[in-house]
């Protein structure tokens, strides 16, 4: 800016008058020239104070221009970064309280306002019962009121179960021992097993892997035989 202002002074025809006439400033202070020439002394002065008042002003004019833009930049920055930053305040508190609303749901008001699951029917059927995940829907099942048929393949693991869920919630219970790897022969006897009961929900649970513990198939011994059992089990129980 500074750099500017020497360049329009070196331009400028009045500082040049200021520049001729300065030697006689100096001339007639040593008293070499007459006394006469001593108002174009003091017309030179002054027109050079006001050059150098007009300058500075016009400097001063010209930096508040400059710091104004500047000012008026950082102010449309932080404007901007503010209507950000509400953005993603707004963003995170509507996760927040959909999350709230959702826990709500979840933990407070299925407490507070249960279905009637009787109002499908008495009793509820669930395979794959003797363990797990379904031992604990026979059991949560039992506990809203419903009677319980326990499918599975080993007897004493379904009796034993069966004895839990009567003394516990008081609720009847029947077992039927099938082993769903044997296929389509089973089913029969399950439909003898169910005819005369109210059958309002079935959890099908019956599921198996093909080996005790994670390995590729192809590495398990009798992988040709546990092809079927898997399709009998966990493909054909359900369409049944």
């Amino acid at each position: 800016m500074s750099s500017f202002f020497v360049r329009w002074l070196r331009k400028s025809p009045k500082i040049e008058v200021c520049r001729k006439e300065a030697p006689q400033e100096r001339e007639s202070l040593t008293g070499k020239k007459k006394k006469k020439k001593q108002p174009k002394i003091t017309t030179v002065i002054l027109l050079h104070v006001t050059q150098e008042k007009a300058v500075s002003k016009l400097f001063h004019i010209q930096l508040k221009m400059l710091l104004g833009l500047e000012f008026s930049r950082k102010t449309l920055l932080t404007d901007v970064l503010a209507v950000f930053g509400l953005l993603i305040l707004a963003l995170c508190l509507l996760k927040l309280t959909w999350k709230c609303c959702r826990g709500f749901r979840q933990y407070v008001l299925s407490s507070l306002c249960q279905v009637n699951l009787r109002a499908y029917g008495q009793w509820a059927v669930v395979t794959g019962a003797t363990s797990g995940i379904g031992k604990a829907y026979a059991t949560e099942l039992a506990r809203r009121g419903l009677d319980i048929v326990l499918i599975g393949r080993s007897d004493e693991r379904l009796q034993k179960v069966a004895k839990q869920i009567e003394n516990k919630y008081g609720r009847k219970t029947h077992t039927i021992k099938v082993d769903f790897t044997e296929g389509a022969s089973i089913y029969s006897t399950i439909a003898k097993e169910l005819h005369d009961l109210e059958i309002g929900i079935l959890v099908n649970n019956v599921g198996m892997i093909c080996n005790d513990h994670f390995a590729y198939f192809l590495e398990t011994s009798n992988h040709g035989e546990k092809i079927t059992e898997i399709i009998n089990c966990n493909i054909l129980s359900v369409p049944q």
